[in-house]
């Protein structure tokens, strides 16, 4: 079944099948930047979060029918970073607030506020079990969090530089993190020490996440590399050239797909280098790169180069590499206001 959302805020959906369509009536849109994309845990739904001066929303799509199932408000700017549990239950932002929020995907309620930053929230990541969550902040700090508790767990970091990713590896026992120092850093989850400090990127890193399976860790940089690291040792073992700071591993642990030049995603065989596939991307600023769980969509977010607001999400088939029909984005509407 083929569906999509069409929106002044450019939101695109699309997966293989039958040439139906379903389109939404102009209410159903974002009309900002599309900073933060996540998949449910089944690959069934996908969430979207923007920012800009009509649109702070949260969006939960059902990607088989191309309906909105639910809208998160309360935001009152820009959504960062998105995160869903890994049971599917909840759903976790951050952004330009000193907190974050943690909402009951079944209600679209907020559930839980996390205080305890002093600064923008960049990125959130739940832990493999879904009993932790990690954050890194523009305050510096990374920090680990109980979310059902409510409290935070741990601070991570020195303080000398805004922080801008962090994640658990797959079995939560070591966090990784990046700053705007260059800098990625390893710490043990369970006593804060640093691990590993791995130097190397010539400009900030705004992304870095271990593999699946633990055997690798990439980190993605402003100086337009991806570079994949040894975690045991620290010690770089690849480079790739990228054009934007964000990227994301397959869920088997075999691609890295992160933005090319010339508005492509690259799709790149972690084992040894090749570049598997080149998917044409949309002309504009790609803020978010994910897998679905179930290894078969990748999608990613961001900015067309319209000067206007317009966000997008595209979404492609894995396997043949296909986008099934080009993004429609229609026009921001003038005084149109989100939330």
């Amino acid at each position: 079944m083929l569906h999509r959302i069409l929106a002044n805020g450019g939101f695109f959906l699309a997966v293989l099948g039958s040439a139906s369509c379903f389109q939404t009536p102009e209410a159903m849109h974002h009309d900002g930047v599309v900073y933060g994309i996540a998949f449910s845990p089944d690959s069934k739904n996908l969430a979207s979060g923007s920012g800009g001066p009509r649109d702070c929303l949260i969006r939960l799509w059902d990607i088989d029918s191309g309906k909105e199932i639910r809208r998160f408000r309360g935001y009152k700017n820009h959504i960062y970073a998105i995160a869903i549990s890994p049971d599917g239950d909840y759903l976790a932002t951050g952004g330009r607030e000193n907190a974050i929020r943690v909402w009951s995907v079944g209600s679209g309620k907020e559930v839980r506020k996390l205080e305890g930053h002093g600064h923008y929230v960049n990125s959130i990541s739940f832990s493999t079990d879904g009993k932790l969550l990690v954050s890194a902040s523009d305050d510096k700090t990374v920090r680990i969090w109980d979310p059902e508790a409510g409290r935070q767990v741990r601070t991570l970091g020195d303080g000398e530089w805004p922080m801008r990713s962090a994640a658990f590896a797959p079995d939560g026992k070591i966090v990784v993190g990046c700053d705007n120092d260059k800098t990625v850093y390893l710490w043990d989850a369970e006593t804060g020490k640093e691990v590993h400090r791995l130097a190397g990127h010539e400009a900030p890193a705004f992304w870095a996440a271990f593999s699946p399976d633990a055997k690798k860790l990439a980190s993605a940089s402003s100086d337009f590399t991806v570079r994949l690291w040894d975690p045991g040792s620290g010690k770089e073992i690849a480079r790739y050239k990228g054009k934007r700071a964000v990227a994301a591993w397959s869920p088997n642990s075999k691609l890295l797909a992160f933005p090319g030049t010339d508005h492509e995603i690259l799709l790149v065989d972690a084992d040894n280098g090749k570049t598997i596939r080149k998917l044409m991307g949309p002309k504009g600023d790609v803020r978010s790169v994910a897998f679905s769980p179930n290894g078969k969509m990748l999608a990613i977010g961001g900015m067309l180069d319209t000067g206007d607001w317009d966000g997008f999400v595209w979404v492609w088939d894995v396997e043949t590499g296909r986008l099934i029909q080009p993004m429609e984005v229609a026009k921001s509407i003038p005084g149109k206001k989100g939330g």
